[in-house]
């Protein structure tokens, strides 16, 4: 039996990405071939309890906790109050970590998640700073949110391979895998890894087009989307627990 879940979850209409997130996690975790075992991936798509709503006052209301549209209406009550929603149709990213790792649904469904979205995000980085944008925000040992929002070419096509190689970032996240003090570590944002062939590095240009060109070119050769360094790092990570601290990916 797996010791470890990895759970995909969306938010509706996101469906059709399951398959392709699940290959890019898959990826990151054929570097730990002797571990893969202890992993299975489920699709929870857009995940409901069946208590995930309550009656009151004459209508139906999102029980809390209890369905991801919960989680996400609460990222857009806080974007509301901001003043984030109306202006950008942004989602505050940090509020889905808080109630997604602090909620009753982590005790029930223990493994990691990772939650995506189509809406852009916002939040905070894990020092408190403010994020005007992120890509994806993420809790190590525990999970990380994805937005396609910025991956969305003019002829509003999907930047497919783009937006795997941010899911495969977020997951080296959950993974552990740049924690601080790590060799060849550099701070932004929170730690990254140097080597510009490896997924985990930080791109503040916001393109990553370079970083996903040089992944497939590994994938083709063989190779890990992580370096070594990574690889080394998630290994002895692997039979750890964490305390968990935030990383987001990109900001403006």
């Amino acid at each position: 039996m797996p010791v470890k879940d990895i759970l995909i979850m969306h938010e509706n209409g996101m469906e059709a990405l399951v398959p392709h997130v699940a290959d890019a996690v898959n990826d990151v975790l054929s570097s730990f071939s002797g571990n893969r075992h202890l992993f299975q991936i489920k699709n929870m798509g857009n995940w409901m309890s069946k208590n995930a709503h309550i009656y009151k006052n004459g209508e139906f209301l999102l029980k809390p906790y209890e369905s991801v549209e919960w989680y996400l209406s609460r990222a857009k009550e806080a974007a509301e109050k901001e003043g984030r929603w109306y202006n950008k149709k942004q989602l505050n990213a940090s509020q889905l970590i808080f109630d997604l790792t602090s909620g009753p649904s982590c005790k029930r469904m223990p493994g990691w998640r990772i939650l995506m979205t189509h809406h852009d995000l916002y939040g905070q980085d894990q020092r408190g700073r403010p994020l005007n944008f992120c890509f994806g925000l993420s809790c190590e040992n525990a999970l990380s949110v994805v937005s396609t929002h910025r991956f969305i070419d003019g002829n509003n096509r999907l930047l497919l391979e783009n937006f795997k190689t941010l899911v495969q970032h977020e997951f080296g996240h959950i993974l552990g895998l740049t924690v601080p003090g790590r060799i060849n570590t550099y701070e932004l944002l929170g730690p990254h890894c140097q080597n510009d062939q490896c997924v985990m590095q930080q791109q503040m240009s916001g393109n990553l087009a370079e970083m996903t060109e040089a992944r497939l070119s590994r994938k083709h050769a063989g190779l890990s989307p992580i370096c070594p360094d990574c690889i080394n790092q998630g290994k002895k990570n692997l039979s750890r627990l964490y305390t968990p601290s935030h990383h987001s990916f990109n900001r403006n």
